[in-house]
């Protein structure tokens, strides 16, 4: 087998049949093509409709349902279609898109007749649901792995050799389900230094915009977790706002700070269904003071005292090596004697001194005491910073 075409669905009954029949339609070889239907249990009649399409098809494609008898998200679905594909290239797609005649055909020449590249991608079209109307294409500019850092420009709908996408891990389950696993992959091949191709060209699939789709019910709060569980593993190189109409805006970082976030019993975000060595620290309990590689003092000042039961300082938005002298808690200009230890996402730490290779590096103030502290300033006392671009052949080769 050539091809498999990997479509996942939950609850799209209302667009199946299209993606499914726009599969059929291809001008591909369809002895060299099947199609792979994970259904990731779904509640209405998408697998009566499946099932439906498998019965009556006159196509020589091949059509596999496989059926999740719990829930398991997409990403966990997409990692089972890859499992059960026999085809040696892999084409995503999810069930309330389509694509065109040719689509398949031309990811399959694109990818087969290179054989140093490892996925390859068409420029997409969105299209409303509502009305049909064509918005704008996407997806049409080259792999830039340096841009990637600035925020996602490639979708989902792509052709891979399976063998890689193996070998790669396939996509991240251990990501907050809420999406962008296409983004951290995408981020990983270009970690990986694997190559990627674009088709250039008119678009060659179809993205619907529509109410009920993961990214539309994705509340910004969840988008903060995914960004967060990004900046641990990837240089991202932006900062995620929300504007005054709730819509994402990604915001460039150019000057280097440090922070500091802060939570009390109030504002501390517990939320049940983020993984458990994740907390979320919100942006509006921070503080934020501008460094360069001679500082040596940061002094974060708080508007007013505060009740604080956990504390977060990010030494720097950027990859770093710094040595912490010591860290200083202050109530009313005079300092608390409070107990705490350090914990950190540092690649490695030594004599006080912390590697990090991450542009979200983080250190947690624990108090060992597990209690509330009563304080208005905190000095951490640095003996410089490490900030130049001499630090990443450092960080990935150690």
């Amino acid at each position: 087998m050539k091809v498999s075409v990997i479509i996942t669905n939950y609850n799209y009954s209302k667009y199946i049949r299209q993606c499914i029949q726009s599969v059929l339609d291809s001008d591909f070889d369809a002895q060299n093509m099947e199609i792979i239907i994970v259904d990731d249990a779904s509640t209405d009649n998408s697998v009566e409709i499946i099932r439906q399409i498998k019965l009556n098809s006159n196509s020589k494609v091949t059509i596999n349902l496989i059926k999740n008898g719990v829930n398991l998200g997409l990403i966990r679905s997409r990692n089972l279609g890859i499992f059960h594909a026999t085809g040696a290239f892999l084409f995503m797609l999810d069930a309330d898109n389509y694509i065109g005649k040719d689509c398949i055909r031309k990811h399959y020449e694109c990818l087969s007749s290179q054989h140093d590249v490892i996925a390859c991608y068409a420029p997409i079209e969105r299209f409303a649901d509502s009305t049909g109307e064509m918005l704008f294409v996407f997806s049409n500019e080259a792999f830039d792995y340096q841009r990637l850092f600035y925020g996602n420009y490639i979708d989902a709908m792509a052709i891979f050799r399976k063998s890689t996408l193996v070998r790669i891990g396939m996509y991240d389950t251990n990501m907050p389900p809420y999406g962008w696993e296409d983004y951290e992959l995408w981020l990983r091949i270009g970690k990986l230094n694997e190559k990627v191709a674009l088709i250039h060209g008119p678009a060659l699939s179809y993205y619907r915009v529509h109410e009920n789709s993961l990214q539309s019910k994705c509340s910004f709060e969840k988008k903060q977790l995914i960004v967060q569980y990004l900046k641990l593993y990837h240089p991202l190189k932006y900062d995620l706002s929300q504007g005054a109409d709730g819509e994402l805006i990604f915001s460039p970082i150019k000057d280097q700070f440090a922070q500091l976030f802060f939570a009390n019993s109030v504002n501390q975000n517990t939320r049940t269904d983020s993984p458990p060595e994740i907390i979320i620290f919100d942006e509006l309990n921070s503080l934020k003071v501008a460094v360069e590689s001679t500082t040596k003092t940061i002094d974060f000042k708080f508007p007013y005292a505060q009740t604080i039961t956990n504390l977060r300082f990010d030494p720097l938005n950027d990859y770093c090596q710094l040595s912490i002298k010591s860290i200083q808690m202050f109530h009313q200009g005079k300092p608390l004697e409070t107990p705490f230890i350090l914990s950190s996402n540092a690649l490695h730490v030594a004599n006080e001194v912390y590697l990090f290779d991450t542009t979200d590096a983080q250190i947690h103030i624990n108090f060992l005491n597990k209690t509330s502290i009563f304080i208005d300033q905190v000095i951490v006392n640095i003996d410089g910073y490490r900030m130049d671009s001499s630090l990443i052949p450092l960080i990935f080769n150690h």
